[in-house]
């Protein structure tokens, strides 16, 4: 009992873990029993409790666990501090993020207020600019007799002054320099107009009674654009001065055909003339005209006859190629020439056959003057058209690689054997037919829009979350700065590759150019002559995009605008539609140069159609048929994107033929004027001659030049339209006084030549001078554009877009600078220029060791920036 009581106060620890007696009662001999847990059938070593040797696993359990404890608390405080500062970051980033959109809100926001006042600004400056300009008119047409009668009064004042400081500063001091002096001061003062009696004195006073007049509202812009170019001081200079010239020549004329021969051979004697017969010198005119074009080498060299005669009178060998030609060929050559010299001869064509008829066609090539060769041919293939309905075409395809051309030309002249019976004919148009391919588009026509942004009236941001780069609150970014873009789209005058053709499209475009040739006959065109002409293997080397291509990329930029960049090359601009309306706004919407319209495109095309006929300019073009209003649109500059350049094109307008004739008019008779009277220039192919010309004109007369360049500013954007009529009389009055009637202006080509009297030349258009007048009016009285869902009038400024821009431009330009040039007197010599539209280079000669002409170079600069409105590019 005692062990029993002891055992049971030992700790259950212990006790769970006591070793057996060996001799229990539980044993059985001759049996294997455990002496770790007393069982049978196992050796310790085995037992499933004590874990092979190992302590008992609930022990080590025990003993682990608090260690396992410490480690998970301090993981959960790990990883709860983790959870904590990422929950902090992720807070943080958002309010980042939310205050970033607050400020781009604002930004926004304080973007669209600053646009908004810029608006209002401008539209109440263009209604304001609009009222006063109409007021000054208005005030300068009620003034006019007064500044007339003030111009003589004040030349006589400073007549008077010029005398007398001239006096005062002259070293001559007798009586009769005294006495003439005082004598043309009383003859002058004796010419002034009404003079009052000084009551008391009995002597007249030479104060002249002042007169109130009404002083006109004077705005800062608008003084300087009406009277561009500067007010000349009397209004018939130019005129008067070549009246003299004129008179002079008449007079000259008339004394030398009162002489008689022998004293007008002793005249030719005395300065060196050849004195010639009559006789001799028309017979020599008569040979000159006959054979005067024939080629001949003369060292080597090809040039015409009429060009050598001082050569061979002294002596040289040349060599003639002599062409023979058949008696049918100078059979036709008479048939042709006599048509030409009897145009009523031509009822006989049309009762020619067709061989016949192509025969002459090929004669008239043969002819010298290419005026002689281009009315002929165009006469003949008339005849042809009429008679046989036949009319040289050619076969559009959609360009491909994959398309052998020849081999398409072959199978379009197999189909017209089948339609064209007469060989003559058959023969006649197979050779000419051409195949030629429709021009693939480039990347500009396919991502470009801005044609459609501006012709709506209100846009809404597109920007987005875009993460380029933005501006003014809104997204703007070149497509070259964006990354990840092919660089072929970074390009946009790139050509895209035409698809792989196929046989069905090439069918229709032939059948398609033999329409008019078959009559309703039925054209057979087989598959296997198509097949074997498309080659595929062309299509594996070609490195550009296909046009579907392009298309799917464009479709990343989201709706943001695409728009060209200006003066540079295939450059893009991506920019939100916000901002890019709001330029067009400001440049056409809100500009004082245009007016609103309160009238539908359909009811302002009837309006301009009838205006067009009232005035006869039928007489130059035919109204266009589906002509509309252009869409006006803004390009950004390469050097400032801040800065648009306005665009309105007028492709679709009805008389857009009959302003590229008034164009073509206008030009021809400016460069018809003697050069040195302006700087204008031809084409930019004329540069390097012109300089060269002005070199050598200065290094004749001195040995140092001065050279500034210039840009015109805002001239032709606000220049009233009086003054720009103005210049074109001008220019027409010049040709007037010379006997010209009008110009004649070709229908194909850029022909022009002027016009001494009215008679109709075939393939010509005559514009006579008052047509031509009518014809400028009606481009500044009818000029709109389209913008921003408006439809606007141009009120001031040369027309925008019409094809007779330039040339208008041009003379308004020229007519400032010849009256610069006339007021230099002497020294007109001593200036030089070139101008193209309205970029202008102008050169002053000077002596390198005179300081005095160095200055009165200085001065002459000085002049000229005041004619013009310019920028100087040079500085």
């Amino acid at each position: 009992m005692a062990n029993q009581a002891h055992l049971g106060q030992l700790p259950a620890t212990f006790y769970a873990g006591a070793i057996p007696a060996v001799n229990t009662p539980a044993n059985q001999q001759g049996m294997v029993s455990c002496y770790l847990c007393g069982k049978l059938g196992h050796y310790a070593r085995n037992c499933w409790s004590a874990g092979n040797g190992r302590p008992p696993a609930q022990q080590f359990q025990q003993q682990q666990q608090p260690i396992q404890k410490d480690e998970i608390i301090e993981m959960k405080a790990y990883f709860r501090k983790k959870i904590q500062k990422q929950k902090m970051e992720e807070e943080r980033r958002e309010k980042e993020i939310e205050e970033r959109r607050r400020r781009e809100e604002e930004d926004r926001k304080e973007a669209d207020r600053i646009r908004e006042a810029e608006a209002r600004e401008a539209r109440l400056e263009a209604r304001l600019v609009r009222l006063m300009s109409q007021h000054t008119n208005s005030v300068s047409i009620a003034a006019s007799p007064v500044v007339v009668k003030k111009k003589y009064p004040r030349s006589k004042a400073r007549m008077l002054r010029e005398i007398t400081s001239y006096l005062d500063e002259s070293e001559d001091e007798s009586e009769e320099v005294r006495e003439e002096a005082s004598r043309m001061v009383d003859a002058i003062e004796k010419r002034k107009g009404k003079r009052r009696i000084v009551e008391g004195e009995g002597r007249i006073s030479t104060v002249c009674a002042s007169a109130t007049k009404a002083s006109p509202i004077v705005v800062e812009d608008i003084p300087d654009e009406i009277r561009t170019p500067p007010a000349r001081k009397g209004k018939n200079d130019n005129e008067a001065s070549c009246g003299e010239v004129l008179d002079f020549v008449i007079e000259l004329h008339r004394k030398l055909s009162a002489k008689k021969a022998p004293d007008l051979r002793k005249m030719c004697n005395e300065e060196g003339i050849e004195w010639t017969k009559k006789g001799e010198a028309v017979g020599e005119l008569v040979v000159r005209g006959k054979v005067g074009k024939s080629v001949i080498m003369i060292r080597g060299e090809r040039k015409k006859l009429k060009k050598c005669k001082q050569m061979l009178e002294r002596g040289t060998t040349f060599a003639m190629v002599i062409k023979i030609t058949s008696s049918a060929i100078e059979h036709r050559r008479n048939i042709l020439r006599d048509m030409v010299r009897q145009p009523w001869r031509i009822r006989d064509m049309y009762r020619k056959k067709s061989s016949e008829l192509l025969a002459l066609y090929r004669t008239a090539s043969t002819f010298g003057r290419k005026i002689t060769r281009n009315h002929l041919k165009v006469r003949i293939a008339k005849i042809v058209c009429v008679v046989h309905g036949i009319e040289v075409r050619s076969v559009k395809i959609p360009f491909s690689p994959s398309i052998n051309t020849r081999e398409v030309s072959e199978v379009t002249a197999r189909a017209i054997g089948q339609i064209i019976t007469d060989t003559h004919l058959r023969v006649y148009v197979t050779k000419r037919v051409q195949v030629v391919f429709w021009k693939c588009a480039i990347v500009g026509q396919l991502i470009h829009n801005q044609r459609i942004c501006t012709s709506a009236e209100e846009v809404r941001c597109m920007c987005g979350r875009m993460e380029w780069p933005w501006e003014r609150g809104h997204v703007k970014v070149r497509l070259d700065d964006i990354s990840g873009v092919p660089s072929f789209l970074k390009n946009s005058r790139n050509v895209t590759c035409g698809d792989v053709a196929s046989i069905p499209v090439l069918r229709d475009c032939i059948l398609a150019a033999l329409k008019t040739w078959s009559r309703g006959k039925r054209i057979k065109i087989g598959d296997e002559d198509l097949k074997k002409y498309i080659v595929h293997e062309r299509m594996k080397d070609i490195r550009a995009m296909k046009g579907a291509e392009v298309k799917a990329w464009s479709r990343r930029f989201g709706n943001l605008v695409a728009v060209p960049i200006d003066r540079n090359t295939g450059a893009t601009l991506l920019i939100c539609p916000v901002l890019y309306l709001h330029a067009c706004k400001m440049t056409f919407n809100f500009s004082p140069s245009f007016a609103p319209v309160q009238k539908s495109e359909m009811a302002i095309l009837r309006e301009i159609k009838q205006n067009y006929a009232r005035k006869g300019l039928e007489k130059i073009a035919t109204w266009g048929t589906g002509g509309e209003i252009g869409q006006a649109y803004v390009l950004p500059k390469d050097k400032d994107l801040e800065r648009w350049r306005p665009i309105s094109p007028a492709t679709k307008d009805p008389a857009r033929l009959a302003g590229s004739r008034i164009g073509r008019a206008v030009t021809f008779m400016l460069f018809g004027t003697m050069k040195t009277e302006h700087f204008d220039m031809r084409a930019m192919d004329d540069l390097r001659r012109r300089s060269q010309e002005i070199q050598r004109e200065f290094r004749e007369v001195v040995d140092g030049m001065y050279a500034r360049s210039y840009d015109i500013k805002d001239m032709f954007a606000r220049l009233a339209h009086e003054s720009v009529i103005d210049e074109v009389r001008w220019i027409i009055e010049i040709h007037r006084r010379r006997k010209f009637v009008g110009v004649r202006v070709s229908q194909r080509g850029k022909i022009c030549m002027m016009a001494k009297n009215a008679r109709r030349s075939e393939g010509f258009v005559l514009l006579d001078f008052t047509l031509i007048m009518e014809a400028v009016t009606y481009e500044l009285e009818n000029t709109y554009v389209k913008c921003a869902g408006e439809i606007l009038k141009q009120d001031f400024g040369i027309p925008m877009g019409r094809n007779s821009s330039p040339a208008l431009a041009c003379v308004v330009c020229a007519r400032s600078e010849t009256m610069f040039v006339e007021s230099m007197g002497r020294d007109r010599d001593l200036i030089r220029g070139i101008r193209m539209i309205d970029d202008i280079a102008v050169f002053v000669a000077f002596e390198t060791g005179d300081q005095v002409s160095k200055d009165k170079a200085a001065g002459i600069f000085d002049l000229f920036e005041r004619c013009l409105k310019l920028v100087r590019k040079d500085d």
